[in-house]
């Protein structure tokens, strides 16, 4: 998909610079023994006669990375791309092929690789980054502000063996990320995290790109590949299958995905909960404080704004019998709020969005033309939204907005919460999507000037 430029030019671009990673011929092999005995009669031996058969794990694969590019790598797995990252690193040699890296690199690769299980958080850290080549006094001034990313609280001070895999990552890579490399390197690690660190961890990423790092990004997100990939490579049973723009290769994955693959069959098709409305008794319909104690504490994204009316719970509510999202599934957010000022124009939001922060659907009570007016202090709001689940397979965020709203010039926020609540979404039995949003279709079909078919929005 892309035409690599020829080594001559490739030495000059690394003398230059411009280019960073340069791999040519990668190929990696093992042996594989099927008896213990026979590793040593292969020893013995010498090569006389082979005991092992070969599994390349990897084949002749080329790419270069450009200064302040950033390539996404796909693929089914056992497709070869965690090996990839591996000989990028150097923590692996090539049984063929060369890569050369130039600038220091940061690498997020296996959970707590390189960490003592015994020593603490804290001291993992410093570990880390004298390893990484930071000085007692860098590492001493980035402390504080690494500790604070990984946000795992008292349990800095505890040995990392009694961490789960989820702190693992937070503390991994706030070392990394810490460091301001020319190159990153990320397999997969994001995925196990929650939701709103997923995010910090993506606004980090994107700060890195501002500055003009270089980033290799290993996905089975083919959306966030799509929104921070500028171009991707697609390894199927460690050969290279496409290489070029982000969109376009995401494109060759998933019609290779479509041909093999009939979706998730742990779901049926879902069903669609009659919306109850909301109780007229105040009492009745506000939370109780224990229930708005316990929202407040557990938000772990960011939240910002005065909060002269503030969010004081959002709930989500499946349908009966549901802990995750079926496909056509009716969602129901309710959100309650408090003014702590006067606040001219109300208007809440409530927006869906994937673990990279990408926006799939929304609205807000303005564009739903129910406008609560200004409220004085004191003044108690309860809203309901409904969204019809009709999201790809995956984990999702609920982002929730209260502003002042006097026009798209004039929009004050007053306490936004990204996200607010996470949830999951399963597909229909059978039919896994591929768009991150399926939107109902009237779907019609004639054949010689006949209809023959035809499929409602509502079906």
């Amino acid at each position: 998909m892309s035409s690599n430029p020829s080594p001559p030019e490739l030495d000059a671009m690394i003398a230059a610079g411009d280019v960073l990673v340069r791999a040519e011929g990668l190929g990696k092999c093992y042996q594989i023994y099927d008896k213990p005995q026979h590793r040593l009669w292969q020893g013995l031996l010498r090569g006389r006669r082979q005991f092992y058969r070969e599994f390349w794990a990897l084949r002749d694969v080329s790419f270069e990375l450009r200064h302040g590019e950033t390539i996404g790598i796909i693929g089914r797995n056992g497709s070869g791309k965690s090996t990839l990252l591996q000989l990028v690193c150097g923590t692996l040699t090539p049984t063929r092929g060369t890569v050369q890296c130039s600038g220091r690199v940061a690498a997020l690769l296996e959970l707590g690789a390189g960490f003592n299980p015994e020593f603490t958080g804290r001291e993992n850290v410093e570990l880390a980054a004298a390893l990484l080549g930071l000085s007692p006094d860098e590492t001493r001034d980035r402390l504080d502000a690494i500790i604070a990313f990984a946000d795992i609280g008292e349990f800095v001070e505890q040995p990392v063996k009694f961490y789960s895999s989820g702190m693992l990552v937070r503390l991994a890579f706030a070392v990394q990320a810490s460091l301001d490399p020319e190159i990153l390197i990320v397999d997969e690690a994001l995925a196990v995290g929650d939701l709103a660190f997923t995010l910090k961890c993506m606004r980090r990423i994107d700060d890195l790109k501002s500055r003009g790092c270089s980033i290799l990004f290993v996905s089975h997100e083919i959306a966030t590949v799509q929104k921070l990939c500028d171009r991707a490579i697609f390894l199927e049973g460690g050969k290279l299958r496409a290489i070029g723009a982000a969109a376009a290769v995401c494109s060759v994955y998933v019609s290779a995905i479509n041909t093999t693959q009939a979706g998730d069959e742990s779901a049926t098709a879902g069903s669609r909960a009659e919306i109850p409305e909301i109780e007229d008794d105040e009492d009745d319909a506000w939370p109780s404080e224990d229930a708005v104690a316990a929202f407040q504490t557990g938000i772990t994204g960011v939240r910002t704004g005065s909060r002269d009316l503030e969010v004081r719970l959002a709930k989500l509510t499946l349908p009966p019998g549901r802990t995750v999202a079926f496909f056509d599934d009716t969602l129901v957010l309710d959100v309650y709020l408090e003014a702590r000022a006067e606040v001219p124009a109300a208007c809440v939001s409530a927006y869906l969005i994937d673990r990279s922060g990408q926006l799939i659907v929304g609205t807000n009570t303005h564009y739903e033309g129910i406008e609560p007016g200004s409220l004085q202090p004191g003044d108690r709001l309860h809203v309901r939204f409904a969204f019809l689940n009709r999201l790809r397979q995956g984990e999702y965020g609920v982002t929730v907005i209260a502003s002042s709203f006097l026009g798209h010039s004039q929009t004050t926020y007053l306490d936004y919460i990204e996200p607010a609540l996470a949830f999951r979404a399963l597909p229909p039995h059978g039919q896994e999507r591929w768009a991150l949003y399926s939107a109902p279709v009237d779907t019609r079909m004639r054949l010689n000037g006949r209809q023959v078919a035809s499929a409602g929005a509502e079906r």
